[in-house]
């Protein structure tokens, strides 16, 4: 029984050395290597100030530590945010750690995660059909 104890130490643990609060979202996603290869389209799952979590409509084959930029828009606002692969999640999910992010960006991605945090899941659910517009950034 001490199994499932340890089990749950672990998961608070990599809660709590998260510098950032993750927030659930549901938005269409491009991701494009720094390196020119194939472009993924996917779903966010996950966003935080840090980084996000894509869920790819394919298999995801480039490993970790490979340089991209993911595109998404959320709120009516385009985001294209370059960060690095830091792990993946099964075979078409993978983490991406945001870098060196501009500090208009910071700020106007802290507004949209702090409306996020506020709104219901249903809400956010809606967000993929303003992904129509993506040409404004």
């Amino acid at each position: 029984m001490a199994a499932p104890q340890n089990r749950s130490v672990k998961q608070e643990a990599g809660a709590e050395r998260r510098k950032f609060p993750r927030h659930v979202v549901d938005c269409q996603a491009a991701v494009f290597p720094v390196s020119g290869a194939v472009q993924l389209q996917g779903t966010l799952s996950d966003l935080s100030m840090g980084g996000c979590l894509v869920v790819a409509n394919q298999r995801y084959t480039a490993g970790i530590l490979v340089r991209v930029e993911v595109q998404f828009q959320l709120q009516g606002i385009v985001f294209r945010i370059v960060g690095v692969v830091v792990g993946t999640r099964g075979a078409k999910s993978f983490a991406v750690r945001f870098l060196d992010l501009p500090t208009r960006r910071r700020d106007q991605l802290a507004e949209v995660l702090a409306e996020a945090a506020a709104r219901t899941p249903a809400e956010t659910a809606g967000e993929p059909s303003a992904n129509a517009a993506s040409s404004e950034g």
